[in-house]
């Protein structure tokens, strides 16, 4: 048995939409559902030119609209909170405990929380409100919540 072009073209099609499950947010998948054009302009005896036209006019169109659809309907994420100025940004956020580490809660993860600079970290504790002042990788940088007592 020998491998014919379309074979070629679904093969490469594949693999592109394997690499899809590393994250490139829908692109790999597009261009390999587009490989499928080319795949079949291939089957029905195009040539070369024809299909390596098919499957790029195919990427042309279908790129922008999966990563549209991706973009409608994946999780929302606010990026900007992780960057330590969006949503938690100066709302004051009670410290938890998990599996020993102290840490705050954005919108459901948890990240591993530090003493700011200036803040004595023998004063965190669990329940502690402290506001976000950024992060250093993962680990939010966080002082104690300033209340006002009326």
């Amino acid at each position: 048995m020998s491998l014919e072009s379309w074979h070629l073209w679904v093969i490469g099609g594949v693999l592109l939409m394997g690499l899809e499950m590393l994250g490139l947010g829908f692109v790999a998948l597009a261009i390999g559902v587009a490989c499928l054009a080319g795949a079949l302009a291939a089957y029905f005896g195009g040539e070369l030119s024809l299909q390596i036209g098919s499957a790029v006019l195919a990427a042309l169109l279908l790129t922008p609209l999966f990563v549209r659809g991706f973009r409608r309907f994946s999780r929302p994420h606010d990026r900007a909170t992780l960057a330590g100025s969006g949503a938690a940004a100066g709302r004051p956020t009670p410290l938890v405990e998990q599996q020993g580490r102290l840490g705050v809660r954005i919108t459901g993860d948890f990240f591993p929380a530090e003493a700011a600079r200036g803040q004595a970290p023998g004063a965190l504790q669990a329940g502690t409100l402290v506001t976000i002042d950024g992060f250093n990788g993962i680990t939010a940088q966080v002082r104690i919540a300033q209340t006002t007592e009326e």
